[in-house]
């Protein structure tokens, strides 16, 4: 058992194992098993009066810690918590996370007036030292920022393939000593599933998650056997696609001037505007070569449109042009 003068922490047993798949040279596991976790929550006046000179964490006896759990206050303890996480390298990619198990055990958090209570600020005032900027911190600084789409991607990719978390029983109570006031909060089971993998759809490539959290016997503000809010099963689903390839869409775009006086009334709208980028790596006479198509469609284009007749009319748009970057410095020309 560890304490500071803030809260204790008592873990019993903590495991952690790796381990390296026997069928797949690249496969390796990562497995934490931690039990039970128990985290007392000092007062500010026991915090005071527990605190040793240094500030540090220190040992406590099973005397000392049944002291403590009286006078705490509120708790907080954990059966278990167990982590496994699969690992998979490829020349490609390099490492990534595959699989993410997290499995609790029941939780349980008592709380009471003793919380509620503020701790006077201290008067002392810290400053904080300088910190200076080395040559190599100023050289990432001055690089150029990637782009939204980009930090979503790389984002994407280091995700796991399968993230599942479950927890069988959480409880919250809150008890008032003084007023006899005793109100709890619980949930029966907590269940996570998360599921990435990529798909072909009509626009595409896209990188799919599927996520599904399923909460079991809510019970909000329980007290004397009766709960402010019941709820029996809640079940939220939701899909989130990320397009591989870069994709941008605008439905319509419209310009109207109006000249109120002479009673004038000039449009000019665009129905839509679609923009389409997509980079691959291709194989020519001089070599390797990365090739980007560019595509950009209008549609329905109309301009100084007054009376319900345009002075220019265009049905359909379409811009396609190719950019070639060679793979290797010394390329001379390109094909196209």
């Amino acid at each position: 058992m560890t304490q500071t003068p803030n809260f204790a922490l008592e873990i019993r047993e903590l495991n952690v194992d790796i381990s390296k798949d026997q069928r797949s040279k690249t496969k390796l596991f990562v497995r934490l098993n931690i039990l039970p976790i128990v985290v007392r929550i000092h007062g500010p006046q026991m915090g005071d009066r527990s605190s040793n000179p240094s500030g540090r964490g220190y040992v406590v006896s099973n005397q000392a810690s049944a002291i403590a759990a009286e006078k705490s206050s509120g708790s907080f303890m954990c059966e278990k918590f167990y982590v496994l996480c699969e690992f998979d390298h490829n020349s490609e990619v390099g490492t990534s996370i595959k699989n993410v198990d997290i499995s609790i055990g029941e939780i349980m958090v008592n709380l009471n007036e003793g919380i509620l209570v503020k701790k006077n600020s201290s008067s002392e005032s810290h400053s904080s030292p300088e910190i200076s900027t080395t040559s190599s911190e100023k050289l990432i600084s001055t690089q150029e920022p990637l782009s939204k789409q980009q930090k979503l991607m790389a984002n994407i990719s280091k995700f796991p393939e399968k993230v599942s978390f479950n927890l069988p029983k959480m409880g919250v109570k809150f008890c008032h000593r003084e007023h006899g006031i005793l109100v709890e909060n619980s949930i029966t089971s907590v269940q996570l599933d998360i599921n990435k993998f990529r798909s072909i759809e009509d626009v595409g490539e896209i990188t799919q998650i599927n996520v599904e959290l399923v909460f079991s016997e809510i019970h909000i503000l329980r007290e004397a056997g009766s709960s402010m809010l019941e709820i029996s099963k809640l079940d939220i689903l939701f899909f989130v696609y990320v397009p591989v390839q870069v994709s941008f869409n605008l439905p319509k775009v419209g310009v109207k001037f109006c000249h109120r006086e002479h009673g004038i009334l000039v449009e000019n709208s665009i129905t839509s505007v679609q923009l389409n980028i997509n980079k691959f790596r291709s194989i020519e006479d001089v070599g390797e070569i990365t090739q980007i198509d560019v595509e950009l469609v209008f549609s329905e284009i109309h301009v100084l449109r007054e009376a319900g007749s345009s002075m220019l009319e265009i049905s359909n748009l379409d811009i396609l042009f190719f950019v070639y970057v060679p793979v290797q410095k010394h390329m001379k020309f390109l094909p196209k």
